[in-house]
Parts: C-alpha cells; sequence; structure tokens
C-alpha cells in the first residue's frame, strides 16, 4: 500500500496517468476541434482524480496501521516474549521482501508511464520552439519534452545524520507531554514511534533508489539526456527557458537572451 501510494505521488508530480484511470469516454463529435477540446478535459479531469484515489489510499494505511497495531498487542500480551519476538522476525522478512518486490513493480510501472507520455507527444511539435537558426537534433527535442519535474537519478549524497538529528528535534518537539496522564503519555510516545519508523522508511526508500540499477528499457532516456548536454556545451550561444505563458520550453539565442 506505501508502494502505491509513492507511485500515485509520482503520476501526479509527473503529471501522468496511471493506467487505474486512463477510461475512454465515449462520446462522438463531429468537429476535430470540439474532439481535441474534449481530450484535453478528459485528461485534466483524470489527473484531478489522481488527488481523490490518493486520499483514499493514505486513509486506507491509516486504517492498516490501526489495526495492525491492535493486533500486534494483543498477539503480544497472549504469546510468550521468545515465541512473540520469532514471530515478529518472520513477518516483517516476508513483509520486507514483498515490499521491495512490490517497489521494483511500481518503478517499472511509472518509468513505462512516462515513456509511453513522452511518445504520445513527440507529435506536439508546439511544445518547443525554436527561435534560432540551429536545427535541434531529435535527442535534443525528446529530451526537452520530458519537461522540469522529471526525475533522474543523483548521485550526491545528503547528510543523513544531521539530516536525523534535526526531525528527531521536531518529533521530540511535537511529542513531547509533560503531566501524570498515563493514556496520553503513552499515545504521544506511540506518535513519536510511528513518526520515527516513517521517517526511517523515506530514507532507506531514498538510499535504496538511488543504489538500484536503472532498467535496462529506460537508458535511452540518460543517453538522450547526456547528449543533450554535450551538445549544448558545444553549442553555448544557445538557452534553453520557458514561456512566460504555457507549458512552452523556447530555445533563443544568447543576443535575445541578455
Amino acid at each position: 500500500m506505501k508502494n502505491k501510494l509513492k507511485f500515485l505521488l509520482n503520476c501526479r508530480k509527473c503529471k501522468v496517468v496511471p493506467t487505474c484511470l486512463n477510461y475512454r469516454m465515449r462520446i462522438w463529435l463531429s468537429s476535430e476541434v470540439s474532439r481535441q477540446e474534449l481530450k484535453q478535459l478528459e485528461r485534466k479531469q483524470k489527473l484531478r482524480l489522481i488527488s481523490v484515489v490518493i486520499s483514499d489510499t493514505m486513509r486506507q494505511l491509516e486504517h492498516l496501521r490501526s489495526t495492525k497495531r491492535c493486533l500486534c498487542e494483543k498477539l503480544k500480551n497472549n504469546t510468550k516474549a521468545a515465541d512473540w519476538k520469532e514471530i515478529e522476525e518472520v513477518v516483517e522478512a516476508k513483509a520486507a521482501k514483498q515490499y521491495h518486490l512490490a517497489k521494483e513493480r511500481e518503478v517499472k510501472k511509472l518509468d513505462n508511464l512516462k515513456k509511453k507520455r513522452i511518445t504520445s507527444v513527440r507529435s506536439e511539435p508546439t511544445w518547443v520552439e525554436n527561435t534560432t537558426n540551429t536545427e535541434l537534433p531529435d535527442f535534443m527535442e525528446r529530451t526537452l519534452l520530458l519537461g522540469p519535474n522529471y526525475n533522474v537519478q543523483n548521485n550526491r549524497s545528503i547528510p543523513y545524520v544531521r539530516f536525523v538529528a534535526d526531525v528527531e528535534n521536531a518529533i521530540r518537539k511535537k511529542t513531547d507531554f509533560v503531566g501524570e496522564d498515563v493514556e496520553e503519555a503513552a499515545k504521544k510516545r506511540t506518535e513519536a514511534e510511528d513518526m520515527r519508523a516513517e521517517v526511517s522508511n523515506m530514507i532507506s526508500n531514498y538510499v535504496n533508489y538511488q543504489h538500484q540499477q536503472h532498467p535496462k528499457e529506460n537508458n535511452w532516456i540518460q543517453q538522450d539526456i547526456m547528449r543533450s548536454k554535450h551538445f549544448l556545451r558545444e553549442n553555448d550561444q544557445l538557452y534553453v527557458t520557458r514561456a512566460d505563458k504555457g507549458n512552452k520550453v523556447v530555445v533563443i539565442g544568447a543576443e535575445e537572451y541578455r
């Protein structure tokens, strides 16, 4: 379920429609202009529906966490300490294995959707406007069509220790409880542990994502990006920017840029 949530969040960020929402409206229109308007309206509606599915998934996750917590408490109270520890280790190991398998599937699904989206917009030359006399190669246009929000793996590391320390301070400020109410104190401790588990999971996912191999079917994207960088270095008179209005990517000359 966590992988599903991350998948949907990435779909919304990258503006790609997941398969579960890729329905088709059967409305007959005689005008080509009207058909294009309907197509745009349909896509906007699907992108908005992603947020609805995300909200529902978050509610399901919260319900599952609550149910898991209650079941664990019951089992722990009715099981010997040694047996409970063994059961917990077996369940956690199996859950971790299933989690990583599901994660690989969701990553592959997202990459396929991105690739499909890029392929489908290649027929829209108006998305990239070249105001110079320099002809842009195909790989350059494909890279520009990816847009500014396309995710690429970053090999730079982040200061994990400082990050964890700052998060821990924030958790303590939010969950510290001073008083004699035992139930309230236990509730705050549980909230703090849940927050720590979420942060730990986020960091683990980031580390695993950074160290995983690129899917072979997406190597062409990395190659296009590298070739585009090399092309811009060789043609330093070109500047790539975004239009003041609309979603166009504009390629202009140095004199025009200044």
